[in-house]
Parts: C-alpha cells; structure tokens; sequence
C-alpha cells in the first residue's frame, strides 16, 4: 500500500511541476516577444532620427551640402517611408510606426533605403533633398 501511495504523490508531484512550467514559460516566451518588438522600435526610431537630423541639415545649408550617416535598421522593418500629411519620415516594424522629427522639406529617398540591415545613408541637397543609401556588408 506504501508503495502505491508514494508513486501515486510522485506523480502528482511531477504533474504539479509540470503545469506549472508550462504556464512560466508561456509568461516568459510572451515577454521576450514584446521585448523584441521594443528593441525593434528603438532602433528604428534611432535610424529614422538620424536620417530626419541630417535631412534637416541639409535643407538648411542649401544647394551642394552632403551628410553622410550609418544607420542600422532592424530586421522585418520598413524605414524612410515618407507621410505628406505630417511631413515626417518614419519606419513600419510591423507592429509600430515609429515617426522621426518634423522635416523642413520632403526628401526624394531612394530604394535601397528600405530594406533592413547595416546601411550607409547620403543625404544631400542637389536642388531637393535627397537620401541615398548602400547596404553594408
């Protein structure tokens, strides 16, 4: 009878365990993909800023001025996308759209900007503002 007892609390033992590890883990797996979403929205709004800031800087000093910034842009992240209705470059991680700063006038941003990864991005002013970018790497 002893013997009975002690694998049927074994099992009850275990099976508590179990449930109860299963339920921290789906907590965990939870947080880490909103944390990664964070992440995400972080440095996009990092890379947006950037470009905004050097887009600025170079609609103010006018005809011929150059800026050059490397930029990373996270995985599954469309950035440099340009809103005409509140005049701000920003990026689309999916889950968020991370706006930059207001612009002084509406930037001409070629393709290569929108995909993710390291990136060198040219802003100059050739009579407009113009962002062109070459993946690195």
């Amino acid at each position: 009878m002893a013997r009975g007892q002690l694998s049927v609390e074994f099992f009850l033992i275990v099976s508590f365990i179990l449930v109860l590890a299963t339920i921290i883990l789906g907590g965990v797996e939870n947080e880490v993909r909103e944390t990664k979403a964070l992440d995400r929205a972080a440095l996009a709004k990092t890379a947006v800023a950037s470009v905004s800031h050097a887009a600025n800087s170079v609609a103010l000093q006018g005809n011929g001025s150059i800026v050059k910034r490397e930029v990373f842009v996270p995985p599954e992240t469309i950035c440099f996308l340009y809103n005409s209705t509140s005049a701000v470059l920003y990026c689309d991680t999916g889950k968020n759209i991370v706006p930059g700063p207001a612009l002084l006038s509406q930037p001409n941003v070629s393709s290569p900007c929108f995909y993710s990864g390291w990136m060198v991005a040219v802003v100059k002013n050739d009579g407009g503002v113009s962002v062109n970018c070459t993946l690195l790497g």
